[in-house]
């Protein structure tokens, strides 16, 4: 386990690696005035790549991680912020799938918008103590991995006219008790949708099978 240990948030003092997995970092005797304070730790890594307690933490604040359920709950978010890098290791691997600018902008607009606007962002900036471009960056990333999941995925799902039929006849009530044909597009979005989520939890699997991957457990101390 790593540990980082600062007295602001905006900068980082001392880095201590440790052996094995649950010892706490000991810092030397700080200046005169200054307190150290045990803030970070590695949660993972993926193939070479750490994943900083901090990381996740800076990201839900920014909002570029959220769980479906909004739970906030490390582990979640630590899993889709996994995820993320293994999509993008294997988007490496492939080759051949970009974002545009465009896209980008557009998208990043949208995002200020949902977080509150350009103020609400600079503030945040202010106090994690850093820049804009880390910012983008990060949201260009998490974009990239998304389109990149949704086009890789798309071509497995297949709804058939007898997957929307059976459904159907399940359970009719579900589809307001009116006839197949005037609820087949209903039908057919819920299986397409049912389908997706399957078909990425098993690529997903595969990802974590095919790259090297270890998660760290949380100790107590450390954020967030």
């Amino acid at each position: 386990m790593i540990y980082l240990l600062r007295r602001s948030r905006k900068m980082i003092l001392a880095l201590a690696v440790l052996f094995g997995s649950a010892s706490m970092a000991a810092a030397e005797t700080p200046p005169s005035g200054q307190e150290w304070m045990l803030v970070d730790g590695v949660a993972a890594v993926v193939e070479e790549e750490t994943v900083l307690m901090s990381d996740i933490a800076l990201e839900e604040d920014f909002g570029l991680l959220k769980t479906p359920e909004e739970d906030g709950e490390f582990l979640n978010l630590l899993d889709l912020y996994i995820n993320r890098l293994l999509i993008l290791k294997e988007r490496e691997d492939v080759g051949g799938f970009r974002l545009e600018e465009e896209q980008l902008k557009e998208a990043f607009a949208g995002y200020l918008e949902s977080l509150g606007g350009q103020e609400v962002f600079d503030t945040k900036l202010e106090v994690w103590g850093v820049g804009a471009e880390e910012i983008v960056g990060r949201f260009r990333q998490a974009l990239l991995a998304s389109l990149y999941a949704e086009s890789r995925i798309r071509f497995l799902v297949k709804v058939l006219p007898s997957d929307i039929e059976r459904a159907y006849e399940e359970d009719p009530e579900r589809w307001g008790n009116v006839g197949v044909f005037e609820a087949w597009d209903e039908i057919r979005e819920d299986l397409v949708q049912k389908s997706f989520s399957q078909e990425k939890e098993r690529w997903l699997k595969s990802l974590r099978e095919r790259y090297r991957l270890q998660v760290f457990p949380r100790e107590e101390g450390a954020i967030p």
